[in-house]
């Protein structure tokens, strides 16, 4: 995988990152997206630098690209099978920051709702015209290394004509970091439902293609998602302590399984739960720094869901932690001791199952920005509940019918289970029941013989 930044001639070049928003949900997702990241790099609705601080710009090339005039507009695609959405963008304030070639259009037919439709007929349609713009993208950036998709899986777009686009990608831009950022379907949505069979579909692309996914639940708003997307990419778009290495777009991911990140509820600013640490613990900042973002995660990120079996009943939030003193080592220490002090909720073979983004830029409001992702075993249970369900729909035959009008063929449902069955079979170890076994029966020739 590729490294965070290479140097040519001496001189350190940022690393790029191509987006592309697929479908209805994935086109609200990048508006709000793009709104935010312009607002962190000081920029006007018009893509001018409205600030008056060059760190702002320092390493703003990763999402932006800077036209002749002197502005930026985003490294993005953006793609639907229906107009409806995008039109919507045009009529509000984003309008001026985004580049109109950047948008691919389809037209407006077959069955919006099935994943088959627009993986075998619409899709195909303007797959090309979209590869493309991912090809133009990638040749006139200079550093260009990150592929991210940000889209719902359970919708027709952004399932069918995700999927299809995640192989092209893969095939096109073979040096390329592919991302996902997915909303998943929640449990109590997923039986006989045909966003159910879109997430399902959908599951093998993502475990086949995606270098790193990261699955929000369905219940979330596009807002908080934008947000959220927002504060993990943040040290590749902002100077700091690990500017250029987040986890989730840096080198520490490993392959397999590649279902790394199951987020089910995030701290949003406008709930007023942000999380605030400020250094009025005592004078020992550094063990309070840790103390108090280990007590974080232990308490503050997790998420019950009755669904779920007893083994690992809580998913994961994305955590933005605004401080003005914690530091990058205090973070990655307070995650390690969590790790250790709770091992039945982590697997070995994953590395870092915590990702950390710690932006620390002293002259940015002298405010430090950590965004915590923590990987849990979580993402097993889930994606075996959802194995459960798919084997009651695969007996019943519901919704086949219409799967079938659109050239979907069953063996696409058996890659689908087969790759969620190698994710559950990689998480079933730590997924068994963690009670101590029985005492040993007493020797023969022991005891009251004696």
């Amino acid at each position: 995988m590729s490294s965070p930044s290479s140097q040519v001639g001496g001189l350190t070049r940022t690393r790029e990152c191509i987006t592309v928003a697929i479908g209805d949900g994935g086109l609200k997702i990048a508006e709000g997206f793009w709104r935010n990241l312009a607002r962190d790099h000081r920029l006007d609705p018009t893509g001018m630098f409205t600030g008056n601080d060059d760190d702002h710009l320092e390493r703003i090339s990763s999402y932006f690209q800077e036209k002749l005039d002197g502005s930026y507009t985003p490294r993005c695609i953006f793609t639907d099978l229906s107009a409806a959405t995008a039109d919507g963008i045009w009529m509000r304030d984003l309008a001026g920051l985004l580049n109109p070639q950047g948008f691919v259009i389809g037209k407006d037919n077959g069955d919006s709702e099935i994943h088959s439709c627009a993986y075998h007929v619409t899709g195909p349609q303007i797959s090309r015209k979209i590869m493309d713009q991912i090809r133009k993208s990638f040749e006139s950036s200079d550093n260009a290394q990150v592929l991210a998709y940000q889209h719902n899986s359970s919708e027709a777009s952004g399932g069918g004509l995700g999927t299809l686009l995640l192989q092209l990608g893969h095939d096109l831009i073979q040096n390329a970091t592919q991302i996902t950022y997915s909303v998943f379907i929640d449990p109590a949505q997923m039986e006989n439902s045909i966003d159910g069979i879109n997430s399902f579909l959908t599951t093998q692309a993502l475990h086949e293609y995606s270098t790193a996914s990261v699955l929000y639940g369905g219940k979330l708003l596009p807002s908080e998602i934008a947000e959220s997307i927002a504060e993990i990419t943040q040290c590749e778009r902002l100077p700091g302590e690990n500017s250029g290495s987040t986890g989730v777009s840096g080198a520490s991911l490993i392959p397999f399984p590649r279902l790394h990140y199951l987020i089910s509820s995030i701290r949003n600013k406008k709930k007023q739960t942000i999380i605030q640490y400020e250094s009025d613990y005592g004078t020992d900042a550094g063990h309070h720094g840790c103390t108090f973002l280990y007590n974080t995660l232990k308490r503050g990120c997790r998420f019950s869901l009755a669904e779920l079996d007893e083994g690992a009943k809580t998913l994961t939030s994305n955590v933005c932690v605004r401080s003005t003193e914690l530091r990058l080592l205090q973070v990655q220490i307070a995650c390690a001791y969590r790790q250790i002090m709770a091992q039945d909720r982590f697997v070995d073979w994953i590395p870092n199952n915590f990702t950390v983004s710690h932006c620390r830029v002293e002259t940015l409001n002298k405010i430090t920005k950590t965004s915590i992702l923590e990987n849990s075993t979580v993402a097993g249970q889930q994606m075996s509940h959802l194995q459960s369900l798919m084997r009651s729909i695969r007996s019943t035959k519901a919704y086949m019918h219409r799967y079938a009008k659109y050239g979907f063929q069953m063996s696409e449902f058996d890659e689908a289970e087969e790759a969620i069955s190698s994710i559950v079979a990689s998480y079933k170890d730590v997924l068994i029941d963690k009670s101590p076994p029985p005492p040993p029966e007493p020797a023969k020739g022991s005891g009251e013989d004696e």
